[in-house]
């Protein structure tokens, strides 16, 4: 059953059962974006990109659904050893013009990354097999292959 939890950040928030397909099916032609809250449990939300930006200027647990539509080029790293110095060259060799976005969590133990490249495209996901074969080849630096499908959570850079 959808619940509506409340409004948080000039957006109203949805949760329970079925609520992230039925603000899927409200997605309307001003680019509108989908979004998710980790605070407790899932919370959904229809918001604009001008909102959305407003929203991550601080960390505040915000996830971007990423849809079968236009999108950044993004990666996601999760290494046991700290990788981000090899990570980063290697990136940069491949995007060397890119504006390249990191939030990131390093303990010892578990190096976390996400990574957006602010300029580099994609039209949809069955675009990113290219990036999930450069991941499994280089799964060793930490990078992870599996999150190249619809509808994936990618936490938003702040």
């Amino acid at each position: 059953m959808i619940k509506k939890c409340g409004t948080l950040y000039d957006v109203e928030w949805y949760n329970g059962k079925g609520a992230q397909a039925h603000l899927l099916q409200q997605l309307d032609s001003d680019n509108s974006l989908v979004i998710k809250q980790y605070k407790g449990r899932h919370n959904w939300g229809l918001c604009t990109p001008q909102k959305l930006a407003r929203m991550i200027q601080k960390n505040r647990g915000i996830y971007e659904i990423i849809l079968d539509t236009k999108q950044k080029v993004f990666f996601d790293v999760d290494a046991l050893t700290p990788t981000f110095p090899k990570v980063m060259s290697l990136l940069k060799d491949i995007f060397p013009n890119g504006d390249i976005n990191v939030s990131g969590s390093e303990v010892v133990g578990k190096y976390s990354y996400h990574i957006v490249v602010n300029n580099y495209y994609l039209n949809n996901v069955s675009q990113c097999n290219g990036i999930r074969e450069f991941c499994k080849q280089n799964i060793d630096l930490g990078f992870d292959w599996k999150v190249y499908t619809k509808n994936r959570a990618m936490k938003c850079i702040n």
